[in-house]
């Protein structure tokens, strides 16, 4: 990742917490930080999608909402909050959320993301995957074009598409 801690903590010791999924800000009420990263799931509510903590709503984008609607409160003047949507999922509203509660996006990046079709040694599928005719589907009846593509890369299949990156930083 090319945002390093050290440019944030100048220094200082880095520690780390690690909060449930949900709660988010709850177990650490009324504390200030200088960096909070959500690793956000952002699984649009499909028909076929039914495990709770892997759906981000409808939108899929309404979990990193609720959390850009809190994490400024938990920032400490010109701390940084990151997190992340898949680009099948509409971010305006995002961004629109973060202007809203005073926070500027100081960096957006969007890498590739390329699930292989077929794991190997062990590991289960990726459910954008599993789920991609349900998720193209679903951008058809939003209007919007699938981005998923198929790559081959060393005589194996991949399903790509971007993630997009959010940097967001409260004013000093």
């Amino acid at each position: 990742m090319r945002f390093r801690c050290s440019r944030l903590d100048a220094g200082h010791r880095t520690k780390c917490e690690v909060l449930g999924p949900v709660s988010y800000f709850q177990s650490v009420e009324g504390r200030k930080f200088h960096l909070v990263v959500f690793l956000a799931p952002f699984l649009p509510a499909l028909n076929t999608s039914n495990r709770h903590s892997e759906v981000a709503g409808k939108n899929g984008d309404e979990r990193v909402l609720e959390f850009v609607k809190q994490v400024v409160e938990y920032l400490v003047p010109s701390g940084r909050a990151i997190t992340y949507l898949p680009d099948y999922v509409d971010d305006t509203h995002l961004c629109d959320e973060a202007k809203n509660q005073g926070l500027i996006i100081d960096d957006i990046w969007d890498p590739s993301v390329l699930y292989p079709k077929q794991p190997l040694n062990g590991f289960k599928l990726a459910q954008e995957v599993t789920l991609r005719s349900d998720l193209e589907k679903w951008l058809k009846a939003s209007g919007r074009e699938s981005p998923f593509t198929t790559e081959k890369w060393e005589d194996r299949e991949y399903l790509g598409f971007r993630m997009k990156f959010f940097v967001f930083k409260k004013s000093a």
